[in-house]
């Protein structure tokens, strides 16, 4: 006598989503770390070690800068999430707008103190060589975290959607515009100015396609200024500072700089 187990259609699409998601997820991790391993020597190759460490010591201070985000992705992901299952996308056209907003507003504020940061750069790391170049070099890695959070809610918007896998895709995509802009830039003698412009490209480069996949997959929900509302605002800042959330950025960003640290003093 057999025994027949029967599993709604719906379930059996979450799981075979949730294995895509997992399974590109750890495929992302894998190739991230190994062109990190095979590009260092070569980008060692043109950089001293004294540039090379700045440019990552350049990225741990945005890191910090970044902060102003408050959050806004991971309150978002959690209310858009909810709105998709409700299938409610008049709420979702303004919720994702008002976090558009927002992540608009941080990078505004991202870029303003990466500007001011930029005067002190030379003096904080005590460089007088190349200044200008320095200074150049870090304007570069502000506009693209900027820009970088100014896209993250496209990004967002797919994974609450549970397209996970297509986000992690497009992440898998936009490493080789980094590879091919690193090595081109290095050889042309760019060199710190030249890993900035890389890592500018290779941020732009997932957001567009993330906003084509959106205003393809989800002409229903459009995203503009003019649909932003100080509920929806109001309420993605309430969402951060509840205790799930609250001061979860801040964690990200301070366990990130102390590995980092640690690693340098070594």
């Amino acid at each position: 006598m057999g025994i027949t187990i029967n599993i709604p259609l719906f379930e059996l699409s979450n799981f075979k989503s949730y294995i895509k998601g997992v399974g590109s997820g750890y495929l992302n991790m894998l190739i991230i770390n190994l062109v990190g391993l095979i590009l260092t020597p070569f980008i060692l190759k043109y950089l001293t070690e004294e540039e090379y460490a700045l440019f990552f010591i350049a990225g741990d201070l945005l890191m910090w800068l970044g902060l102003a985000q408050l959050g806004v992705s991971s309150s978002y992901n959690s209310r858009a999430a909810q709105l998709f299952g409700q299938k409610n996308n008049e709420e979702l056209k303004y919720l994702t707008s008002s976090a558009w907003g927002l992540q608009i507003a941080s990078s505004v504020v991202i870029i303003i103190g990466g500007v001011i940061l930029s005067f002190f750069i030379n003096s904080l790391f005590e460089l007088k060589d190349n200044t200008h170049q320095t200074q150049t070099f870090f304007l570069i890695l502000v506009i693209a975290a900027a820009v970088q959070v100014m896209g993250q809610i496209f990004s967002a918007l797919l994974i609450s959607a549970k397209l996970i896998n297509i986000d992690n895709r497009i992440k898998i995509i936009s490493v080789l515009p980094r590879i091919v802009c690193t090595v081109l830039f290095l050889v042309l003698g760019w060199k710190l100015v030249g890993l900035a412009l890389a890592n500018m490209i290779a941020s732009i480069v997932p957001i567009a396609i993330s906003i084509f996949l959106v205003r393809r997959k989800f002409p229903q929900i459009p995203i503009r200024l003019d649909l932003w509302t100080k509920k929806h605002r109001d309420m993605l800042l309430s969402i951060w500072m509840s205790p799930h959330f609250h001061f979860s950025p801040v964690y990200s960003y301070i366990s990130k700089s102390s590995d980092f640290s640690r690693e340098i003093s070594r």
